[in-house]
């Protein structure tokens, strides 16, 4: 079982891979300072730890929580949990999807999470479904595809129909035959038509 001290390591770890990722990233948007970088990754570990202690809606002596971030309810962690944040938004602008800073958000990110849920001595189903609600989010996000949070209490929308196929344009024979000949016609070499030029 994890313990907060080693919670405190992990966190440490990530903000130190995670700020290289992010200076490089935003070189050319004025950059970060390393200092910069630092913090922003720091309370990025912060918030994900706190969205996992969070997420499952009891909080255990030894989780530990910081002060100052926008978490405070199980609510909001599965929110924080289910949409691209700032830090991975900068990564996909600037690095694109294939680029290796998204690759190692995702791992650093996912290998915090798993840290933080066990830390307690118990890794409730909740935050095994936090775990993939992140996962799911990071890969639809680096995709490309649209992030979408339904409300269960929203209606779905209806269905839209499939589109039709174009039709397909009716040849008649005797330019089915001329393809035909151009196709037997003997064919110039390439000396042939450098003779000519």
């Amino acid at each position: 079982m994890p313990t907060a001290a080693r919670v405190e390591r992990a966190l440490a770890t990530y903000e130190e891979r995670i700020s290289r990722e992010l200076a490089w990233a935003a070189r050319g948007a004025g950059g970060l300072s390393t200092g910069q970088a630092r913090q922003v990754a720091r309370r990025e570990g912060q918030r994900l730890i706190t969205a996992m202690v969070l997420v499952d809606g009891r909080r255990s002596i030894g989780e530990p929580m910081w002060s100052g971030l926008d978490l405070e309810t199980a609510e909001q962690a599965e929110r924080f949990l289910g949409r691209p944040s700032e830090v991975l938004e900068l990564l996909l602008s600037t690095e694109g999807r294939y680029g290796s800073a998204v690759f190692t958000y995702q791992t650093e990110s996912l290998r915090l999470l798993r840290i933080a849920a066990a830390v307690d001595g118990v890794t409730s189903e909740t935050e095994l479904g936090g775990l993939r609600r992140f996962e799911t989010m990071v890969k639809a996000a680096t995709a490309g595809a649209p992030i979408i949070d339904v409300d269960p209490d929203d209606e779905p929308e209806p269905a839209r129909p499939a589109a039709e196929a174009p039709p397909v344009p009716a040849t008649d024979d005797a330019t089915a035959e001329a393809d035909d000949d151009d196709a037997d016609a003997p064919k110039e070499t390439v000396e042939e038509v450098m003779a000519e030029l």
